[in-house]
């Protein structure tokens, strides 16, 4: 194999060899997989207060149908859709079919 062959492989390697160098810095400065934040823990025991002031928790909700729904009422176009779909459910029989 002369040079000129041997040449591209060469840039391939060094570019693949300091890749993972600094993969393995990153990892090291970072402190490892271990670094890695847990999951959300999505459901279980919560307390808030509704538009009326009053508390609101799970036990209180319990057997009922539920959305709760974060959301800004200013926002220019997801949050005011939504709220509408939202209210035309509650209008409607719940099945998504509006009122009527």
């Amino acid at each position: 194999m002369d040079r000129t062959a041997a040449r591209p492989l060469v840039i391939v390697a060094s570019f693949a060899a300091s890749l993972m160098v600094g993969l393995l810095v990153m990892m090291w400065s970072l402190g490892g997989v271990r670094g890695v934040t847990a999951p959300a823990a999505i459901g279980g025991p919560f307390q808030l207060t509704d538009q009326s002031g009053a508390t609101v928790t799970e036990k209180s909700l319990q057997g009922r149908p539920t959305l709760i729904f974060f959301g800004f009422t200013h926002c220019p176009d997801v949050c005011p859709t939504s709220l509408f779909e939202i209210s035309e459910v509650l209008a409607g029989d719940g099945q998504g079919r509006g009122p009527g």
